[in-house]
């Protein structure tokens, strides 16, 4: 009687590359101990048993740990450009938006002074008109300019926040995950495991997350350009 092989989940078909000749690296059940779950290893490679190979729960975890990263990254980066952007919303917006409305407030103001001082009963007077017209008419290009306001905000936002493609897709990774074809798919570019065994996890959209983390950083941080790819060594 045939005993049934144990297979676990394998996300990595067809996905994993060398990163010293290029060659994609199928998954081998050659080494002893390892023929449920696989290992990789660059047939090119000079290094021979244990020491040349990476097991899949090894690569699963490297993968995973990086995702983690990225998304972390992506989180704090996101919270830094909302403090950012509430900054930006205060200096710009919100002085602006006091101004109108200050004018606003004294123009009715005097309107309210002109009815106070209007002693006859009825209607305004065709003077007390001429003198409310003014105030009127301000307030009213005063409002179409707060809408205005409002529609620049709106689409400031749309680019500042929303609009960041990277931020948001790593941001968005869930907090508890398990590593599937999909999500190796939609998270990574490219993954590569090297002779001497270190596994390179390339994420999409780094110019992004480069740029994003740069326009963030401390003046004494400027000259340090954030890593745009993520390196592990599965056996430190």
């Amino acid at each position: 009687m045939t005993k049934e092989k144990q297979v676990i989940e394998i996300p990595f078909s067809k996905m994993v590359y060398c990163g010293d000749c290029g060659c994609k690296l199928p998954r081998q059940f050659y080494l002893p101990g390892h023929r449920h779950e696989g290992v990789y290893r660059c047939p090119a490679s000079p290094k021979t048993g244990r020491e040349g190979i990476v097991t899949t729960p090894e690569l699963i975890n490297t993968v995973t740990t990086a995702l983690i990263k990225e998304r972390d990254a992506a989180l704090s980066t996101k919270a830094g450009k909302e403090q950012e952007h509430q900054k930006i919303l205060s200096e710009q917006y919100g002085q602006q938006i006091s101004v109108l409305m200050e004018e606003i407030r004294s123009n009715c103001a005097a309107i309210n002074g002109i009815y106070g001082s209007h002693s006859k009963p009825g209607p305004l007077s065709e003077p007390e008109k001429a003198q409310v017209l003014p105030y009127n008419k301000s307030n009213w290009e005063l409002a179409g300019q707060l809408a205005d306001l409002e529609e620049e905000y709106f689409r400031y936002r749309q680019g500042f926040i929303e609009g960041k493609v990277w931020m948001n897709l790593y941001a968005s990774l869930p907090s508890e995950f398990t590593l599937t074809r999909e999500i190796i798919h939609q998270y990574t570019e490219r993954i590569e495991i090297f002779h001497d065994t270190h596994i390179l996890v390339t994420m999409l959209t780094q110019k992004e997350r480069t740029a994003l983390e740069w326009s963030l950083a401390l003046p004494a941080q400027k000259g340090i350009c954030p890593e745009q790819r993520m390196e592990v060594d599965p056996h430190a």
